[in-house]
Order: structure tokens, then C-alpha cells, then sequence
């Protein structure tokens, strides 16, 4: 059995649940012991106390000042965790995801001689994200690391156009499917299409390309439902919105209403102007629910095997056509979503778990 550390100071988004469910399938699998190092705070922190997992939760911040203000509790951690490195010897240290006080804690972890490896989601800042304000950092940080996990080609391609030395590193997996939910039944025939945008409302994520084509849908007389679920500014489209009749959740989203919203619609658009993968996406196969991407990023690579279609362009036009079929055609519903569950299992965190560790530990 190999023993691994995995440490994430993240409090909220997608890698609590990246934590969670890591958590869970190491406990159920029985061939990795894993320790947990964790914000005090952290969403889902409960359910993984729950588990009985062994965890250490750690008192880190809650607002951009205290990043700064409280780096001394980044210095005792790393203290704290050289000491338990060295008593354990763990095969790895797997950071779920890079936080701004990394660069803090890797020297401890190399001093202890555990190799240190770094699940990096994104190897530049997305735009007009706030929160990317510090990727410089945080790639800087991972790109020192003994084992460079990414998620898809295309972060890895971004990574050896960077650094081909750090590329040397690089090990490629997927973005496991998240189990936030099974989704409902599909709609009857004749009742719309329900189209999920779901997640923090920013304007690369392109809701406005999804208005665009609800709007074009619409005018040619498909019956489709739109759903926006997430927190954000709707810049400008609130009436656009309302006269779409839309359904509209605008604000933060607890797990429970992640997955109300996934197990209540038939498909997940992701109309993205820039990506690199997508939790969302991920949550919506690992619901079942077929996804309509434009061509950027990795996101491709996440439907590729027909669990979803990609647009043609990143367009409002390209959009509804691609929608268009799945509407009008409850046979390609139907296809796509037997393409995904018999997809589930290579594509699970149980999948995934054993490829990680094996990567973060040769």
C-alpha cells in the first residue's frame, strides 16, 4: 500500500470537491493510505471529517489581505508538515491544486526528501478572473515540482512551450468526472431541451454566446429551457434573459444546489471564449448529462468519444447549431447519453486515483 499526502489550502470552488472525492475513493479502494492536509474552512470539510479520513485542517484566511497578513501560519504549517514527512516518509506530497502559499511550503517538503507533485489546472491566468490575479505565482511554484500532473493536452502543450525542461516533468492524466448527481429522466418528447450554464459567471466564460443562441433557437422556433445557475455579474443581460423566460440562480452555489441543477436539466453548455479543462464540465458527465463546448482549451478533449459535441466556432451561431440536433432529435439525447455511462467508469475518480499516485510517485 503507498502512502501519499495530499494537500489542498483552497477553501472554496472545485477542489474541495477534487478533496472530497479523492478522499472517499482512497477510503473505499483500500490501496492507498492518504493523509489530508486542509484549510480550516474549507467547503465540504464536514463530509470529510465524515469519512474518518485522516485529515489535518489548518487555519489559513479568508480575504486577499490576510493572504499576506497570516503567511506566518503558512511558515508554521510547512514546519508541521516537514516534521510529519519526515515520520511517515509518504511515497509523495500531491498538491490537489496550487494556492498562493505553496511556494511557502514546498521548500519544507523538500528538505524532508518526499517528491513533491502539483496538480496544475491552468498554466495561465483566465481573462477578467480576479482570482487569477496570482497564476503567475502559482505556475512559478508548480513548475519547480519533482511531478507536474495536468489534466489535458493542452495545458501540457502550454507548459512545454513555457519550459521544456519543466515539460521533462510533465505527467498527463484527465479530469476525472465529478458525482455530484445522477440526472432525471430526460424531458418527455415534445417538452424543451433544458440547457444548463452552471458555475461563476465571468465573462470569458461566454453566457452571452448561450443568450446569443437561445435567442437564434427561439426565432427558428425550437423549444429549449434556459437555466443559468451561478454566481456573478449577468453584465447586461438580465432583460435578454427575462424575455427568454429564464431561469436564473445568481449566486454562490452550495453542493447541494450543484446538484438540484444538474439532475433537474438534459444537457450542459459550456460556451467558453478561453478555458483550459472544466470542472463544470466534469460534474455534468459525471451526472450524465451530455455537454456542448466551443473549440478552446482542452474542452474537446473532455467530450471527445461522443459524449458531447463541440461548436464550430466560438459563436452564438455555432452554438445553437450545434445544440439544434439534440433538441430536435431525441434519438442523439438519448445516444450521447448511453456513450457516457458506458464511458463512467475509465473516466472515474476510481480511475483516476491509482494513475495519479503512480505518476506523483515514480
Amino acid at each position: 500500500m503507498r502512502r501519499v499526502v495530499f494537500l489542498y489550502l483552497g477553501r472554496t470552488g472545485a477542489g474541495a470537491r477534487f478533496a472530497l472525492e479523492l478522499a472517499q475513493t482512497a477510503k473505499a479502494s483500500g490501496d492507498v493510505q492518504a493523509r489530508f492536509v486542509l484549510a480550516e474552512g474549507m467547503e465540504l470539510a464536514d463530509d470529510i471529517r465524515a469519512l474518518g479520513a485522516d485529515a489535518l485542517f489548518w487555519e489559513t484566511f479568508n480575504s486577499a489581505g490576510g493572504a499576506v497578513a497570516r503567511v506566518g501560519r503558512a511558515r508554521n504549517l510547512a514546519q508541521r508538515l516537514e516534521t510529519d514527512l519526515e515520520a511517515t516518509k509518504p511515497c509523495a506530497v500531491i498538491e490537489i491544486m496550487p494556492h498562493v502559499w505553496s511556494p511557502f511550503v514546498a521548500p519544507s517538503i523538500q528538505r524532508a526528501g518526499v517528491p513533491r507533485a502539483v496538480i496544475l489546472h491552468d498554466a495561465s491566468a483566465h481573462p477578467g478572473d480576479t482570482t487569477g490575479l496570482a497564476t503567475e505565482w502559482l505556475v512559478r511554484s508548480a513548475l519547480k515540482a519533482d511531478r507536474i500532473i495536468t489534466l489535458c493536452g493542452f495545458v501540457s502543450d502550454q507548459i512545454k512551450k513555457r519550459s521544456p525542461v519543466a515539460y521533462g516533468r510533465v505527467r498527463q492524466l484527465f479530469h476525472p468526472d465529478f458525482s455530484y448527481a445522477r440526472a432525471d429522466a430526460p424531458a418527455p418528447n415534445g417538452a424543451p431541451l433544458r440547457i444548463l450554464f452552471l458555475g461563476r459567471i465571468l465573462a470569458y466564460k461566454g453566457l452571452d454566446l448561450l443568450v446569443d443562441a437561445v435567442e437564434i433557437l427561439r426565432a427558428e422556433g425550437v423549444a429549449v429551457q434556459l437555466n443559468v445557475f451561478g454566481s456573478g455579474s449577468l453584465d447586461g443581460l438580465t432583460q435578454r434573459l427575462a424575455a427568454l423566460d429564464a431561469n436564473v440562480v445568481n449566486r454562490w452555489l452550495s453542493d447541494a444546489d450543484i446538484a438540484g441543477a444538474l439532475g433537474a436539466n438534459d444537457i450542459l453548455v459550456a460556451p467558453y471564449h478561453e478555458a483550459s479543462q472544466s470542472g463544470v464540465v466534469a460534474a455534468a458527465l459525471g451526472a450524465g448529462l451530455p455537454v456542448v463546448t466551443t473549440p478552446v482549451g482542452g474542452l474537446p478533449e473532455q467530450v471527445q468519444g461522443g459524449l458531447g459535441v463541440v461548436a464550430e466556432s466560438v459563436s452564438g451561431s455555432a452554438i445553437a447549431r450545434a445544440i439544434m440536433p439534440i433538441a430536435t432529435e431525441r434519438g442523439v439525447l438519448e445516444g450521447m447519453v448511453g456513450r457516457i455511462r458506458a464511458a463512467a467508469p475509465a473516466r472515474s475518480m476510481n480511475s483516476f486515483l491509482p494513475q495519479l499516485v503512480e505518476a506523483s510517485c515514480s
